[in-house]
């Protein structure tokens, strides 16, 4: 837990964002006493009414709130957000022995 709110202090920008139409996925990576771990934040883009915005303000916000329409596209975003976690993990697997240790690349 105190490694999130490090990663958090620190600004780190997501290591990776899937998008689909309105709604994105941000994967975090966290450093922690048991290796590297990945977590999954989701949000929607939506725009205000014309006449609820002000004179400078383009209309745009953003919500964690999901409705209906939205869990079709929702669960494609979580689904390649897994599929680039999992990847990350196969790919890290590879570059470690048995005992931990890293695998010396050939040139």
């Amino acid at each position: 837990m105190a490694t999130a709110t490090a990663t958090t202090a620190t600004n780190a920008p997501p290591v990776h964002k899937v998008r689909v139409g309105r709604i994105e996925a941000a994967v975090w990576e966290h450093d922690g006493e048991n290796g590297l771990r990945h977590s999954v934040t989701f949000q929607k883009s939506y725009r205000l009414r014309e006449e609820d915005r002000g004179k400078q303000d383009n209309g745009w916000r953003r919500t964690t709130s999901f409705g209906r329409d939205d869990c079709i596209v929702l669960g494609e975003v979580a689904r390649q957000a897994a599929l680039w976690i999992s990847q990350q993990e196969q790919s890290q697997k590879e570059k470690v022995d048995d005992e931990g240790n890293a695998k010396e690349t050939p040139f």
